[in-house]
Formats: structure tokens, sequence, C-alpha cells
């Protein structure tokens, strides 16, 4: 059979120890969650970024890349609801790169730790026969009653989003179609920004039940909440805030609007659900909270298990041709 990334996941999954002491959530989620004693937790998380499949060097420069190898991390910790504290990298450097492009990578990864209060404490250095390989691994810090998991959404949540998703999946289609206007959508996919601030205000309310961030397609990265949580869902499409210059360049492009937005990656926004009974107060604290009011939309619900589909305006579903970025697919 051939192999999925979620397959992947379950093989090693079940050769992984699942009750160690201290051990809050493993395998499965934005970040493995370790007691830290005194109502605290450690989350810790790692991506790897391999050139040819995360990266292309004809598209970027070691400064984004940088910043990029660091905040998809930072990002696992913003979908948790937490505050990054440290950070290593790992790298394997091919002779195609010189000594210059790795201080420009690095010192772009020291100021964007900068900009987040991260600090760099170690990693490891390699020769690679072939492509760039940069692996990083974060360290966060939360409360541990107020970290947000993947498995807390229930029948009847609303689902949320912040942000506008597909802009950095065009902006990867313009890339490699070397359009260079308007540059929005180009900057959108390689420097993102981790909604950090945002994922902590989500958990500190208390009110927010399940999370994730969207790296990989907000249909695919909806399908693993409703993986874990074993329920199902409707996405609106329609109530997914239209962006005149979006269209009209996705349009002029003759990409679909649907499938950059339901399956386009990389777009590091927060997907989050609330439950029935909380989902006026929390529309009020919304309001209340001038940061991120115009940027949430309430985009569907959760249903059970049964139920999985994308919905135009007249309830037709809306047919992807995959849902989301898969490594092995």
């Amino acid at each position: 059979m051939k192999i999925s990334e979620r397959n992947l996941i379950d093989i090693i999954s079940k050769g992984s120890l699942k009750r160690a002491r201290g051990l809050l959530c493993g395998i499965g989620d934005d970040a493995a969650v370790i007691e830290a004693g005194e109502g605290r937790a450690w989350l810790i998380s790692t991506d790897a970024l391999f050139e040819g499949v995360h990266f292309d060097l004809g598209y970027t420069t070691p400064k984004k890349l940088g910043r990029k190898s660091l905040n998809v991390n930072l990002s696992d910790i913003a979908a948790m609801g937490g505050v990054p504290k440290f950070f290593l990298v790992s790298i394997g450097i091919p002779k195609t790169i010189d000594e210059g492009f790795v201080k420009s990578l690095y010192a772009s990864m020291a100021e964007c730790g900068r900009e987040h209060g991260v600090e760099l404490i170690g990693g490891d250095t390699s020769s690679s026969k072939s492509d760039l390989v940069i692996s990083v691994t974060i360290i966060g810090e939360a409360k541990s009653g107020s970290v947000v998991f993947r498995s807390g959404a229930r029948s009847g949540d609303s689902i949320f989003v912040s942000g506008m998703p597909g802009f950095s999946a065009l902006g990867l289609e313009m890339l490699k179609r070397r359009i260079k206007k308007p540059s929005m959508f180009i900057e959108k996919h390689l420097d993102p920004t981790p909604q950090l601030k945002l994922g902590k205000w989500l958990a500190d309310t208390g009110i927010v039940n399940s999370m994730i961030d969207v790296s990989d397609g907000l249909i695919l990265d909806l399908d693993r909440i409703a993986q874990c949580s074993k329920v199902g869902y409707i996405v609106e499409i329609d109530k997914i805030v239209k962006d005149k210059k979006f269209d009209e360049v996705a349009g002029k492009m003759r990409l679909s609007r649907e499938e950059l937005i339901l399956s386009g990656g990389e777009d590091y926004s927060l997907l989050f659900t609330v439950g029935k009974r909380n989902r006026s107060k929390f529309l009020k604290l919304l309001k209340q909270e001038k940061s991120f009011c115009d940027t949430i939309y309430e985009i569907g619900r959760i249903t059970d298990a049964s139920t999985k589909k994308a919905v135009d305006s007249k309830g037709r579903t809306v047919k992807l041709p995959k849902l989301g970025f898969d490594h092995f697919l």
C-alpha cells in the first residue's frame, strides 16, 4: 500500500511510549506537552525543511529562509496557546552553499528570535551530499490547564479561522510562474507570521476547545482536528471573507479560488473551535479585542463523524482534487 503522511505517523506513534511520566501529550498534536511543575508545561515541536520540498533557493533569500524556518515552528507553539522560549537548529550544508549564505541564514533566525523573545540554545551541523536541510526544534511554555489540543472539538461547535487562507498558496503559484506583483501574496509565502499573540489570547479565554495552525491546507488541517476529536465538519466557503485583489490575481492565473483557500497550505493562520454554549460569549470577547476582531471569521460548524465537507452558498459540496499537502502523495 502506498504510504501517506497520516499512515506514517500512525506507524510511528504505535511504537511510542504513551504514558511516560510527566507526558501530557505526545505524538499527534502541534507540539508535545510535558509537565514542568507548579502548574506549568513545556511545549516541544520540531520541523525539518528540505530544499526542493519545502523551499526553492531560486525563489527565496537566506534571510527570508532563516525567518521562515523559525516562524513555522513558532506557529506550532501558537496553535497550542503557548509562549515560545528557546530553539535549536540542526543544518545539513551542501558544497553549493557558501559561508556568507550560512551567516545570513543564522543572523535572520537570531533577528526573528529576538522579535518573539526566543533564544537559540544549540543544535547540530553536518555536510550534505546534495541539498540544504534545516531542522528547527522549538521549546515553549504554557499553563498546564490552558494548553489547547486538537482533540477537544464537539458536535455543534462553531469553526473559526484567522486571516485569509489561500494567500500563501497563491504566492507560491506566482513564484512558479515568475509573476512578481502584487508582492503581498509572495511575501505571505516566503515570510509567514506566526500568530503567537492570538494563540495565547485564544487559550487564555478558556473558551476555545480545539486548535491547529493551517500548514498543509484548511480542510486537511481541519480533518486532523476531526480525526483527533472523532467528529465531522461542514465548512461554508462563502463565509470566508473575500479579498478583491486575491480573486483578481487568481482569476487572471486561472486558478480555482476554492482550491487555493481550502487546499492551499503554509498560511500559518489559526483554525479553532468554540462550543455552542460559549459562542455568544466568545463573539462578545472578540468584539472587545480590537487587535483581532477584524481578522477572525466563523466559517462553519462541527458535526458528527459521518459528515465531512465544504459547501457553497447553495449548500452544494465543493469538490477538491486533494485535501491539502501530503509529503507522500
